[in-house]
């Protein structure tokens, strides 16, 4: 049926690039997480973005601190420096956020939900984060009810170029980088290589009694290299290996965590190459890409032993880029994704979409789509988008979408039982659909732009474990609403101030607020351009009370809110030499993300950052 799909896409494809003449265009991979190449100007959806120049002033660390800045994220972290973590997004679970790296899926095919650890991913190589938000399975396929956050490595500066940079501080932690490459007209290379250890703190809450450090140790690599035999035709492989060992607590009864001297490995790799292939004076271009991703875990415990676990994801696209006029865009594709656990049947999933986008007029952005799954086990899915913007004046606009996502059952849902019965291969897909509004603009001669918007997500057939028949079934219904606001006011040519707010009301089939969303989260920063050399940042960020797992300590099983506020500093030695420093939790506020684990108190960190 796939290589059926896929001839007939082709054969499309090729109809489309006959019905024009040929002429070369230098067209570039542009991973979008709309998968239209469409400017932010022209976006239906939700959609909010963080470059690297964004993560360079903040200072960043790993990505899952990037992500909290954003409206409709919430992040959680069981301790720092590699603790267990998961990003969500509207109120929806992890496993229903689909993560991509150069547009390929990396969540985690041999854990229990399939979802994605952003606990190890360095934010030094990123070049942009793009978060759009709401059900979006008709542009990506499963998992992505709750939106997509596609990340973009970063690609060769022009000519020969490096980026070097290095820092220590508290929890005594050091951590280095190192980037070049070489960017021409036909050829172009980047290696990318990052590293980071701590002697880290207890995950367990040491205010709890917990004394013991919890170490941390990572190493990423990654390359990318490109060659363009032909103005019209670009070839590209890439490869990205990260690798870490975090240390972590065992169960305890009070808090649910205390000390303990387990440990965790994991190895993630992502390895993969596409082709575009431009016509029409950049009117077509069919891109392929096909990669593979890994992740290898080994939990190590002095009492229960080692458990070790391999997921494998295969990737394969086929895709078509066509403007059929300057306002009216056609997008057809196939993909197949295979995914596999050690010892385990695999699944596979075979997906067709076709997206359109007409812009009839410059205020008026229209854009549909349609797409069709069918996985090997449950069978097919069909699932829909719609979505608007209009935009008359540069001070006043409006967007809106509809969408439907689902997310296939996890191979270990699958697969696994620990009762009588056997285990359920006739799980059905968890099904998602939802809405949202926004007014959005610029006001004050464009120095404060704004974004107001309400969604409403609800999903059926919810997969959750059940301790009766003591495997997984579709028995958990969800319902989430909300506002989210964002705005960003200069309010001197040196000095500008942002603000993100969501409130989130998330609640199952019985009425009950989920765990670890908070009602109210929002996150602020003040940026000062003191001179032409010295750069000041301060971000504060506030998490608003949640609902956490009972335990004898917290019978209730309420987190309390809290607000964390951090100072990054960079000044310019020169052209190509920063020297840079941060103090995180500026007021050495005691908190908890989640129950039972710590967060960093006051700490202090200093580096420099070269370009060569």
């Amino acid at each position: 049926m796939f290589a059926v799909t896929v001839k007939i896409c082709f054969l499309a494809i090729v109809a489309l690039a006959l019905a024009a003449p040929p002429v070369s265009a230098q067209t570039p991979i542009v991973v979008t997480a709309s998968r239209v190449p469409t400017p932010p100007s022209a976006q239906t959806g939700a959609l909010s973005t963080l470059n690297e120049a964004e993560l360079e002033r903040r200072q960043t660390v790993f990505a899952i601190d990037a992500f909290a800045t954003l409206p409709g994220v919430t992040v959680t972290q069981s301790g720092g420096f590699g603790g267990v973590s998961s990003v969500r997004l509207r109120g929806l679970s992890a496993s229903q956020t689909l993560v991509l790296v150069d547009g390929v899926p990396i969540g985690d095919a041999s854990s229990p939900d399939g979802a994605f650890n952003p606990a190890f991913l360095d934010a030094a190589e990123i070049s942009e984060i793009a978060v759009l938000r709401g059900p979006q399975s008709t542009l990506w396929g499963s998992s992505a009810i709750g939106g997509v956050i596609a990340i973009t490595s970063r690609r060769p500066d022009t000519g020969l170029a490096a980026r070097g940079f290095l820092e220590g501080g508290s929890f005594g932690l050091v951590r280095a980088g190192m980037g070049m490459g070489y960017g021409g007209e036909q050829f172009d290379v980047r290696l990318d290589a990052s590293g980071i250890g701590a002697d880290g703190f207890s995950k367990a809450d040491e205010r709890d009694g917990a004394t013991e450090d919890d170490g941390y140790d990572g190493l990423s690599l990654g390359g990318r290299l490109g060659w363009q035999p032909h103005p019209a035709l670009r070839l590209e492989a890439f490869g990205r290996r990260n690798k870490s060992a975090t240390e972590f607590d065992q169960f305890g009864l009070r808090t649910g965590v205390a000390d303990g001297g387990q440990r965790d490995e994991t190895t993630a790799e992502t390895f993969g190459a596409r082709a575009r292939w431009g016509l029409s004076d950049g009117r077509l271009a069919v891109a392929a890409l096909v990669a593979r991703a890994t992740t290898d875990r080994t939990s190590i415990d002095p009492d229960f032993g080692v458990f070790s676990a391999r997921g494998e994801r295969d990737l394969l696209r086929l895709q078509g880029d066509w403007r059929a006029a300057e306002a009216l865009s056609l997008v057809i594709g196939a993909d197949r994704e295979d995914q596999a656990v050690a010892n385990q049947p695999g699944t596979r999933i075979d997906g067709t979409f076709v997206l359109t986008q007409w812009a009839p007029q410059p205020a008026l952005t229209l854009s549909a789509g349609v797409r069709h799954d069918r996985h090997s086990q449950f069978g097919s899915v069909a699932t829909g988008r719609l979505g608007l913007r209009y935009a008359p004046w540069d001070s006043f606009g409006f967007r809106a979408s509809l969408g439907q996502g689902f997310r296939a059952p996890s191979v270990f849902q699958l697969t696994a039982s620990f009762g009588a019965l056997p285990p359920n291969q006739t799980l059905r897909p968890e099904q998602g659909e939802g809405w949202d509004a926004a007014v959005f603009g610029a006001v004050f001669s464009g120095r404060l732009g704004y974004e107001l918007g309400v969604f409403r997500l609800s999903v059926e057939d919810q997969i959750d474990f059940d301790f009766f028949t003591l495997r997984y079934e579709n028995i958990a219904r969800v319902l989430s609403r909300g506002v989210e606001a964002q705005g960003r006011l200069r309010l001197t040519p040196n000095l500008e101030a942002g603000l993100t707010y969501t409130y989130t009301e998330a609640e199952d089939g019985g009425g009950r607020r989920l765990l670890q969303i908070p009602l109210h989260a929002a996150f602020a920063d003040l940026d000062w351009q003191a001179s032409p050399r010295l750069n000041l940042t301060l971000t504060v960020r506030r998490n608003g009370e949640e609902r956490a797992i009972p335990a004898p300590a917290n019978p209730l099983g309420l987190l309390d809110a809290w607000t964390r506020a951090d100072l990054a500093v960079r000044y310019a030695l020169s052209a190509r030499v920063e020297a840079y420093g941060r103090i995180e939790n500026l007021t050495d506020e005691p908190y908890q993300d989640v129950f039972g684990y710590g967060a960093p108190r006051r700490s202090g960190f200093a580096g420099l950052r070269m370009r060569l």
